[in-house]
């Protein structure tokens, strides 16, 4: 709803009666744009669409994935496609949440899975896994940081799977609701469902597959980011370098855009 009119229908009407603006906005489908820049607008709309077929194309994905990695608990998709920004060779960022000990054997497994979609079609989106966390550690950070983009990236967080622990990470956190009051409220109470079943567990055998996974991805994680890097800095794509964090309960890539971005919000929230 329209901040000040009842619903979209009376701003549209409102802005296509009111002599003034009507000479100097025009409505384009769901958008506003200046007269002039209808482009802007069509541009938008078009965004918004892909954005919906992305998050469609990432919900069947992780149909797949739950039928091999149970032991997700939350996963939600960020990125552009969370702020409803997504272009075409945009990448489907995952925000993965797992039972403790399951994080690498989760994040093979998730490639796999995402390298076997493309074999089969070509057109199947390009899936990155830039956070994956076991729980214990992900209520840990929510619960002591005070990382204010990390807020904003949480709260804006399109959660596809486990609103239940999504619920449980924003209650361990009430400083989010102390700088973004409103849609820390908002998003809290939307989230809130009935207690979540335990996931099944493979045991010893998958504390054993999760530490074999672990052994064999994370020196191959390292070494293709730092390749990666090397040819982002020849191409002079230096913003698009990336930190490569590797843990035993979790796996995380950064961009210098990104940390310049954090900077930015702790200055700003200072």
């Amino acid at each position: 709803m329209s901040p000040g009119f009842p619903n979209d229908a009376a701003l549209i009407r409102f802005l296509e009666t009111d002599e003034r603006l009507a000479r100097r906005v025009t409505v384009v489908g769901k958008e506003v744009a200046m007269r002039g820049r209808e482009d802007l607008a069509a541009a938008r709309a078009s965004q918004r669409d892909l954005t919906h077929a992305r998050l469609g194309q990432a919900d069947s994905f992780l149909d797949l994935l739950s039928k091999v990695c149970p032991w997700v608990d939350l996963a939600g998709v960020s990125g552009s496609t969370a702020y409803a920004g997504a272009k075409p060779d945009d990448d489907i960022d995952f925000f993965l949440v797992t039972a403790e000990r399951r994080s690498w054997i989760s994040l093979l497994l998730a490639m796999a899975t995402a390298r076997l979609g493309r074999l089969r079609s070509r057109a199947a989106p390009q899936y990155c896994f830039n956070r994956i966390i076991e729980l214990e550690e992900c209520v840990q950070t929510f619960r002591d940081s005070r990382d204010a983009l990390l807020a904003r990236e949480a709260l804006n967080l399109v959660v596809l799977r486990g609103n239940d622990v999504y619920w449980e990470l924003l209650t361990s956190a009430p400083w989010i609701g102390d700088q973004f009051p409103e849609l820390y409220e908002t998003r809290r109470s939307a989230s809130r469902t009935t207690c979540r079943d335990t996931p099944q567990s493979l045991g010893l055998l998958g504390d054993a597959l999760n530490a074999a996974a672990f052994m064999c991805l994370a020196p191959y994680l390292w070494l293709a980011g730092l390749l990666r890097n090397v040819g982002l800095k020849r191409a002079g794509r230096d913003k698009e370098c990336f930190r490569t964090i590797i843990r035993p309960d979790s796996y995380a890539t950064e961009s210098t855009l990104y940390d310049e971005l954090r900077e930015a919000y702790r200055q700003a929230f200072a």
